[in-house]
């Protein structure tokens, strides 16, 4: 009986230990030119996940949903630094913030609104598409792929991108968890000073 647990617990640590794992494409760079293709067209969803902030004025944490319909983004972020709801809306040259005590800002775009009202460093213009694995069309940048032709390590931007997992959600496989350093100083648009930004993804909505 002893030598049967003993197989047994044998084949489980066996079968958890190579649980996810699958060999390396023969053609990343072929692969890579497939997914990008897929995900380009994506310009509907919603996301739900965790964001975690530290920059040189704040630093904290925040549940996000986050919904695109084409150009149009509704953000809504739970509980930042204790508080109450903050809700985003980037629309073509209009960005618009109703923060928890019902006042209303407004600016050109998202990133720079959120910075000046809650002081969090967030790049959600280029994270639309950081979210999906892709770099920013029609942008400079230097990426690195994974053996599996996925985006690994991306600069763009002056910021760093680095999927640190992905998970399959469907037809679709996807960033599941994100991290974004920010370069001050090292591309024309890069952000004016530093910043690390976390993003964990619960939940894709296709």
């Amino acid at each position: 009986m002893r030598a049967i647990l003993l197989i047994l617990v044998t084949l489980t640590m066996t079968a958890c230990a190579t649980v996810g794992q699958r060999p390396p494409v023969a053609d990343p760079q072929g692969v890579w030119q497939q997914r990008q293709d897929r995900l380009r067209h994506l310009d509907h969803w919603d996301v739900k996940g965790k964001l975690g902030m530290r920059g040189e004025k704040k630093k904290g944490q925040a549940n996000m949903v986050w919904v695109r319909q084409g150009d149009t983004h509704k953000i809504h972020l739970f509980g930042p630094f204790g508080g109450g709801m903050v809700k985003l809306t980037q629309e073509p040259g209009l960005a618009r913030l109703l923060d928890s005590k019902k006042k209303v800002y407004t600016s050109d775009n998202v990133h720079d609104l959120l910075y000046e009202t809650t002081g969090w460093e967030i790049p959600f213009e280029s994270l639309q598409y950081w979210v999906l694995g892709l770099p920013v069309p029609d942008a400079p940048n230097q990426l690195v792929l994974d053996p599996w032709g996925r985006l690994a390590t991306l600069q763009q931007g002056g910021w760093k991108v680095r999927v640190l997992s992905y998970r399959r959600y469907g037809d679709y496989e996807l960033p599941r968890k994100i991290q974004l350093v920010a370069q001050p100083g090292s591309h024309p648009e890069a952000p004016e000073r530093k910043a690390e930004v976390k993003l964990v993804i619960k939940r894709w909505g296709l």
